[in-house]
């Protein structure tokens, strides 16, 4: 596979085409974060690259304190290598614009959707001196500590895309206005940066390839930022998205979400700039499977592939891609649960309970081998037989239907929602791989646990649906979401859905997309109230463009063999 050959960047070489992108949570400090990289590198990847360090202090006063990390990823895996991302700053902490005031899209953004991010001063022509001195007197130090390389963030809400954006960047003197200008700061601090580190440490740049708004970047921009790049001393260019102020927000443009993005999202912005230089392109944007990944590469649309959330579901991506091993890749969701649930030492993963509790959650064989009985094969119950098993326990799972799955059955119908399916494949697979004994259509009661006679149960049957106090909720024109949408034929021409959260959501897109005529009611004051923070614009905004007529502070009274009242 051309994943796996070898590829320099610069003065490096790394060891295959896999580069971990940037992900904030886990820091660079401190044991936990420390071991969560440990992971990604004994996992196979070539290349790491740790959250953004905006911070003086600590990307040249206390960077010593980053030295264990680079260690323990050397010492874990020698072959890979490792770098952070430095934003630019000054000394004051104080957030710095161009021209003094955000454009609507940054502010939403640094403000993490909220829109109340601190107003930012304009950078002055000393504090753009500082800040390029700043950053190649760390860029020294990085190299001096044992990093790899460095990769600058030129994109998405910081303050290199703003200067390069015609949205953000209002200036008058020669750091604004034309596109000359708007590269000129982004340009010299590479050029800085390259000259205090020399030319056997690399430097990598992650840029944006478009806004999708009038006078955000072009494409013709990017196409003659990526040759000034490379001129100025980048060895390869990471391509993403800008910003943007579409309905379905920052989040979902920048970290593609399952609701608005499909797998590869930004990979044909990498193909187009490939076009325009000779170093090394990386392509992002939901890339999640290793065929995916393959083809990017064999069709010429990139030379490296990025992994961001992907690396945080299955840190052994690489090696088990390697080995052919796919179906036993924890599937990413796209969903965001990492970002949504974060705090910035530690992150949740929807299919991985281990991420950033490496240390914590390590096991290996139990003392005792035990007879195990799982109760229910929904997500819960085939992971917990899944680590049952590898620990060496005779373990069997107990399905009263007729597959296995769970509500992740139902949960894979909905649009947009096919790597659900993938998630519920992979658990059967690691079924499989670790030897648990499956029995379907077999409910469990106190009769068969006397004749099993296991050592230990675990009940994982998951939950029932509330039922709804109102007057004919029991009639035939009435089905609950999970048969809905198992059994499709059952639901008629004109849909009412009662609830607007996630599932009703989701489940009133996919009916108004067969072409129903769908209604939904929400007794609360807005939809997706049980949606986080950057999944629910992109959620309810599906729903509009699918043409669901929603209603909000809106109930039913009464349900008759008509319909609603």
């Amino acid at each position: 596979m051309k994943l796996f050959d070898p590829i320099k960047v610069g003065g490096i070489t790394l060891k295959n085409r896999t580069y971990m992108l940037s992900m904030g949570s886990p820091g660079q400090l401190g044991q936990r974060a420390v071991d969560y990289y440990v992971a990604r590198a004994k996992g196979g990847t070539a290349a790491l690259v740790t959250g953004i360090v905006a911070s003086y202090d600590l990307l040249v006063k206390r960077i010593e304190e980053m030295r264990p990390l680079v260690d323990q990823v050397h010492e874990a895996a020698p072959d890979c290598k490792i770098a952070i991302q430095p934003a630019i700053c000054g000394k004051d902490p104080a957030p710095v614009s161009p021209s003094g005031k955000y454009w609507d899209a940054t502010s939403k953004a640094l403000g993490m959707g909220r829109g109340d991010a601190p107003g930012p001063v304009a950078l002055t022509k000393d504090g753009i001196k500082e800040a390029i001195e700043i950053q190649a007197e760390s860029a020294y130090l990085q190299k001096k500590i044992g990093f790899d390389f460095l990769e600058f963030h030129g994109t998405h809400a910081y303050v290199l895309r703003q200067f390069f954006s015609p949205q953000d960047n209002k200036r008058d003197d020669e750091y604004g206005g034309s596109l000359e200008n708007r590269m000129r700061f982004p340009l010299e601090v590479v050029r800085a940066a390259r000259q205090a580190v020399g030319n056997d440490f690399a430097i990598t740049y992650k840029m944006p390839a478009l806004e999708e708004d009038p006078n955000g970047i072009t494409l013709a921009d990017s196409a003659r930022f990526a040759m000034e790049l490379e001129k100025a001393g980048v060895d390869a260019l990471v391509v993403s998205q800008g910003l943007n102020m579409h309905p379905k927000g920052y989040i979902a443009t920048v970290v593609p979400l399952y609701a608005s993005y499909g797998l590869g999202s930004f990979v044909d912005y990498a193909e187009f700039i490939r076009k325009w230089v000779s170093i090394p392109v990386v392509a992002v944007g939901r890339i999640v499977r290793p065929d995916q990944a393959e083809a990017i590469l064999e069709e010429g649309k990139a030379d490296i592939v990025g992994l961001g959330r992907q690396l945080i579901a299955d840190p052994d991506w690489a090696n088990k891609a390697q080995r052919g091993a796919w179906g036993n890749i924890a599937p990413c969701q796209s969903c965001n649960s990492c970002l949504d649930r974060g705090r910035y030492d530690h992150m949740t993963c929807a299919v991985n309970a281990r991420a950033v509790q490496e240390r914590e959650t390590e096991y290996g064989p139990a003392q005792t081998r035990k007879r195990v009985m799982v109760v229910g094969s929904g997500p819960g119950g085939m992971e917990t037989a899944r680590i049952a098993a590898e620990r060496g326990h005779d373990v069997t799972i107990y399905e009263k239907g007729d597959q296995l799955g769970g509500l992740l059955r139902a949960a894979a119908q909905p649009v947009h929602k096919e790597q659900v399916e993938r998630l519920r494949q992979y658990l059967v697979m690691e079924l499989g791989r670790t030897g648990v004994k499956v029995k379907l259509n077999t409910p469990v009661d106190a009769a068969l646990v006397k004749k099993e006679k296991p050592d230990a149960i675990v009940v994982a049957t998951g939950s029932r649906p509330r039922t709804l106090n109102i007057p004919g909720v029991d009639r035939e024109n009435v089905i609950f979401a999970e048969d809905a949408l198992l059994n499709q034929s059952k639901v008629g021409k004109r849909v009412l859905v009662v609830g607007g959260g996630m599932v009703g959501l989701e489940l009133a897109e996919t009916f108004a997309k067969q072409g129903k005529a769908v209604y939904l009611v929400e007794i609360l004051e807005e939809l997706g109230r049980d949606l986080a923070l950057y999944n629910k614009p992109p959620v309810v905004q599906n729903t509009k463009e699918a043409g669901v007529v929603s209603y909000v502070r809106a109930h039913p009274e009464e349900i008759t063999a008509e319909g609603v009242k």
